[in-house]
């Protein structure tokens, strides 16, 4: 059996080495510490994400490729810092504390992954480092897109599968319509992975090829290519999955749209991608050889020929009682904004009701608890959807539709959801396209002095739809949840967060106490919505968001 080799440490200088190595080690410790808040709130929204789920997998896969690459080789122990290691270390702390000054959960878990180089470059001298630098290609993966896009990656590869299978359809004779990522029979209407969702086998499918590349010590040019090959196919398997999925019904009804049906549909989608991802690769290899092995390592000589004297001072080490200051000096750095991110952790308000929204919310409420009128706006009719506790739409919805004078409206109760939930990837996804887009100010119905906020949009689809929709979220404390910039372009909202200082968190700093409920406004029409009609949906909106709101609070005591 295979073990590491590890250099021995001449008896004059072992024991200063190994009380090196334990301040190095408690440094590395403390820096475990410090970003544990971030560690479990980012873990717990990644381990709600459909898209981010496999991320404990992907940590225990780096964590036994590390093993895998040390133990057949001979390691050296550093607990020094290097020129490297100390521009790692210096931008890790900066990254930190933006984390810290932002309330951002986003940035903390980028400094955290960072963190894990920041400690393995100075725990191991740099020969060593260099055999699983490679690796830590993998924690990119696990870290989510900012400002939500990631969802809008995913939404538009999931409108270009569904396309693609719209023209499969067409090939085979079977009448439907598109809009969005929905397909539409004349009997029935397909919403592929419930328009939210996207491709869900995007990121868990490019991880794993990308494990496969970096276990196989694939240069870097190799890595993106098997990268952009598997994102290739994943797009093509769905591309025949919703085709199929549309196929079968209309031809033998088979149901494969929903149940275990399609939960078994998309783990043998998932596993095509995977075989034909992989044949992929062997093609290339036999187009293209591997130059070298796997498990190739440098020996000694090697390690003298291909240094210059750039790449020797780089690896060159400070002295012992230089860099144990350095480290003392980034432990104190580390600790101190770690106390502010610890004693803001602590102070997170916490719900009267830790089971507010975890249950189907027609037990939370009912039907009667909007009033049959409001300001002339007529109780027509109540709906109660419920779903999957992990579906992006929200485990459940309640629906109460108004009319008045010929327009229609439907209030509804959304959730629950982890944080803030956008409405905008959702509307995107159906084919709507944003006309305008604001965040308002609402007077509540009791006090109208005072003023929550809520997003509105002005939509249109096609030259004949036009949508209004109005939002806003509370968490289960009853706080309104802060919305980010209104949705416009990317770019406009990456500026405006910047500008509002809200960075790339997504609540701004808010302190957000999860589920998450969504009051939601949306009416349609033929023709663009007077002034008059958008002030009245308005009111509508907030008068009854303050009986549901009230409501919901009753049934948290």
């Amino acid at each position: 059996m295979s073990q590491i080799a590890v250099e021995r440490v001449a008896p004059a200088t072992e024991k200063s080495s190994v009380a090196n190595l334990l301040v190095v080690l408690g440094f590395v410790a403390t820096g475990a510490f410090v970003h544990w808040p971030y560690v479990l709130s980012e873990g717990e929204v990644l381990w709600n994400s459909e898209h981010y789920s496999f991320f404990p997998l992907a940590l225990g896969v780096f964590v036994w490729l590390i093993w895998d690459r040390l133990q057949s080789a001979r390691v050296h122990f550093s607990g020094q810092f290097r020129i490297p290691t100390l521009v790692v270390a210096a931008l890790n702390l900066c990254i930190y504390g933006l984390a810290v000054i932002s309330g951002s959960n986003w940035l903390g878990w980028v400094s955290f992954l960072m963190f894990l180089m920041t400690s393995a470059m100075l725990l191991l001298d740099a020969e060593s480092f260099r055999l699983i630098r490679g690796l830590f290609l993998i924690l990119v993966l696990i870290i989510p897109l900012p400002l939500n896009f990631d969802t809008m990656l995913v939404i538009n590869l999931q409108k270009i599968a569904t396309q693609q299978a719209s023209k499969l359809l067409d090939y085979v004779g079977l009448y439907h319509a598109i809009s969005g990522v929905t397909v539409q029979l004349p009997d029935k209407v397909f919403q592929i992975d419930d328009a939210c969702s996207g491709i869900r086998s995007l990121f868990s499918g490019v991880t794993t090829m990308l494990v496969f590349a970096v276990y196989y010590r694939y240069g870097l040019l190799r890595v993106a290519l098997t990268v952009l090959q598997t994102a290739l196919w994943v797009l093509i398997i769905n591309t025949l999955r919703v085709f199929l999925v549309v196929y079968a019904y209309d031809h033998w009804n088979a149901g494969l749209e929903s149940g275990w049906k399609h939960e078994a549909l998309g783990f043998v989608s998932y596993a095509v991608m995977i075989l034909f991802a992989l044949s992929t690769d062997q093609a290339l290899r036999y187009v293209f050889p591997l130059s070298s092995g796997r498990g190739k390592l440098i020996d000694e000589e090697e390690r003298v020929t291909l240094g210059d004297s750039l790449r020797r001072w780089l690896a060159s080490p400070f002295s012992k009682t230089v860099s144990l200051g350095l480290v003392s000096l980034f432990a104190v750095g580390f600790i101190g904004l770690g106390v502010k991110a610890n004693l803001d952790s602590s102070r997170l308000p916490t719900a009267t009701n830790n089971q507010l929204f975890s249950e189907k919310l027609s037990l939370e409420v009912g039907e009667q608890v909007l009033p049959e009128t409001i300001g002339g706006w007529k109780r027509t009719k109540f709906e109660a959807v419920n779903r999957d506790k992990h579906d992006l739409f929200g485990s459940n919805s309640m629906i109460w539709t108004y009319t008045r004078n010929g327009v229609v409206a439907q209030f509804s109760i959304d959730g629950a959801y982890p944080s803030f939930h956008d409405l905008w990837y959702c509307y995107s996804s159906t084919g709507w396209e944003l006309r305008e887009s604001s965040n308002q100010q609402l007077s509540l119905a009791a006090t109208p002095d005072q003023q929550e906020v809520a997003t509105e949009y002005q939509l249109y689809r096609g030259a004949d739809e036009d949508a209004y929709v109005i939002y806003s979220c509370v968490d289960s404390t009853g706080a309104t949840v802060e919305p980010p910039p209104p949705a416009e372009s990317a770019l406009r909202r990456l500026l405006n967060r910047l500008k509002s200082g809200n960075l790339l968190s997504e609540e701004g700093g808010q302190k957000v106490v999860p589920p998450v409920i969504q009051f939601q406004l949306f009416s349609r029409d033929e023709s663009i919505l007077f002034a008059q009609d958008v002030d009245d949906l308005r009111n509508l909106f907030s008068e009854a968001r303050f009986h549901a709101k009230q409501a919901l609070a009753s049934s948290a005591q």
